[in-house]
């Protein structure tokens, strides 16, 4: 009896434990993606770099961009426009050493006295190296302009 009692106890132990690590990893996940957003809001390219895969694509707009042509992208508008984001609707699922985020990202773009709000909804999937989750896929649909 005392063997049913201890084993009922490990598993109930062990649950807990994968629960904990799916939240935990659910945060790291997140942070990443908030991370390369602030990358490109502030034009760090060594911070969009960490945050992704080797092998990264974006897809936007029906272009494939890698992480060189996303930087070549951006370089122009540096020092010229900012743009910041708030995303909502994050439902983010952890499966083994891959994860994926669908959300609506709301954008603030501001080049010299112009704002323009856009509107996107996206996903994005990861995958964890080394213990660390990183970016490999972006897909961006953009949904609206204000």
């Amino acid at each position: 009896m005392r063997y049913y009692l201890a084993m009922i106890f490990l598993i109930g132990l062990m649950a807990c434990q994968q629960k904990q690590d799916i939240a935990t990893d659910q945060k790291a996940v997140e942070n990443t993606l908030q991370k390369f957003f602030e990358g490109i809001t502030n034009y760090d390219y060594e911070l969009l770099r960490f945050q992704c895969t080797a092998h990264f694509v974006l897809i936007e707009h029906g272009l494939w961009w890698n992480m060189d042509s996303l930087i070549n992208v951006m370089k122009p508008f540096e020092g010229k426009e900012k743009t910041t984001y708030t995303f909502e609707d994050m439902k983010t699922t952890i499966e083994g050493n891959t994860a994926w985020v669908t959300y609506k990202n709301h954008g603030m773009s501001v080049m010299g006295e112009q704002e323009t709000k856009y509107d996107w909804s996206e996903s994005a999937f990861f995958r964890k190296q080394n213990g660390v989750w990183k970016m490999t896929l972006l897909h961006s649909t953009q949904t609206g302009s204000r």
